[in-house]
């Protein structure tokens, strides 16, 4: 059953799975496993220095039977080094517990052993040394090929997710994103600005579902309004065009809430809404959501959109989100109030810093319970700004530096 439900549009919408997430590339688990692949000179020291002493101490408390022990110490030895060092100290400490079973066993004669268990000792020994050494080397390859991965993905987030120009005209821009799948940092979610013969427009939009699975809808809708935006004056034109490339792209479940936005040097912004959640318009008097006089389906459903005008004043501000952050949920189930944490927008301060408040409110609203992308767009109407020059027709115009 389709339809507007709580703030967003619903059809038969799945929630995404729980997958533990940071909020930037290298998430707390990927970054143990680099450093693990590739430890700091400090780190091998302490781990040779680690390996060698359980060696000493094995050989220092021999009494009698409990040679038993310390043979077991020492063969163990190289398997714990390669928890905390690299190849090269595991080696070390693999190669000084074969040297100290032979010495144990011909120097000292503690255990009296024969040669054909001296032989087995030594081997078992040597065995787990190359086990050891053979666990360091796959976890650095392994830990090579996340990094590698970890920076394609970055590659791909730079095209879904750019990072906005600090501002164009009298408009400035600010942005925070918290992937659904840290490892991969990509998601449904996307945004991008672009400067044009019209004025500043910009898109923002979610796609179902999350993680890489549904990259490829936020690159076809990115790959077409990019070319629309500078060439389609009608915003309804520009929602029909995304509407029907996703219907090219797309399985037949698939659908993408988004909204298109035209941002004109008086303040007034022209938009067009397609199943996406209502922006937030926050003044130094108040905040509401900014309400569609009619609501449209998202992208992939067939729109009919209609053309919507709002303004701000100078110094107003309007906040833009994807449903990841207004159905979030804190411990005790409750969703963070987006309206009522845009408040922090109001302050006196740059619109990156104020963002960032809110975006600190919401990483502790969710905590690690994380199951959909979710990003934060704010941009700032500041009538002090000189307003972009026209330009001849078909030309692009400068952003400020």
């Amino acid at each position: 059953m389709s339809g507007w439900r709580g703030g967003r549009w619903e059809r038969g919408r799945p929630a995404a799975s729980a997958t533990p997430s940071g909020d930037h590339l290298g998430a707390p688990g990927q970054r143990g496993l680099l450093g693990l692949a590739h430890p700091s000179p400090a780190r091998n020291l302490v781990g040779l220095a680690l390996g060698l002493a359980t060696i000493a101490v094995a050989i220092a408390a021999r009494v009698g039977a409990h040679w038993v022990g310390a043979l077991g110490a020492i063969a163990a030895a190289p398997i714990g080094t390669s928890l905390v060092a690299g190849p090269a100290a595991t080696t070390g400490v693999a190669g000084a517990a074969v040297a100290a079973i032979v010495w144990a066993g011909t120097v000292e004669r503690s255990p009296p052993a024969s040669p054909a268990a001296l032989a087995i000792l030594a081997g078992l020994t040597t065995i787990s040394g190359l086990v050891a050494v053979g666990l360091t080397l796959q976890r650095k390859l392994l830990a090579e090929r996340v990094a590698r991965l970890a920076s394609a993905a970055r590659v791909v987030q730079v095209a879904v997710q750019p990072e906005p120009p600090a501002g164009i005209g009298n408009y400035s821009f600010s942005a925070r994103y918290f992937p659904a799948d840290s490892a991969a940092r990509l998601g449904g979610d996307f945004y991008a600005v672009a400067e044009t013969d019209f004025g500043p427009r910009l898109i923002i939009g979610d796609g179902r579902g999350s993680g890489l699975p549904v990259v490829h809808l936020s690159v076809a809708i990115l790959g077409s309004f990019g070319e629309l935006a500078r060439t389609e004056r009608d915003l309804r034109a520009i929602a029909l065009a995304l509407d029907h490339r996703l219907g090219d792209v797309a399985a037949p479940s698939d659908f993408v809430t988004a909204i298109v936005l035209q941002l004109s040097p008086d303040g007034q912004i022209d938009y067009v809404n397609c199943g996406h959640p209502d922006p937030v318009a926050v003044a130094p008097d108040g905040v509401h959501l900014v309400r569609p006089t009619e609501r449209c389906v998202p992208l992939g459903l067939g729109v009919t959109p209609t053309a919507q005008v709002t303004g701000l004043a100078p110094g107003g501000r309007l906040l833009l989100f994807t449903d990841g952050v207004s159905e979030c949920r804190d411990a005790d189930g409750r969703f963070f109030d987006v309206v009522a944490e845009s408040a922090a927008l109001q302050a006196a301060t740059s619109l990156d810093r104020a963002l960032g408040v809110v975006a600190a409110r919401f990483r502790l609203h969710r905590g690690g319970r994380v199951n959909d992308d979710a990003t934060l767009f704010a941009l700032e109407y500041g009538a002090d700004r000189p307003p972009p020059s026209t330009g001849r027709p078909g030309s692009r115009r400068q952003a400020p530096t």
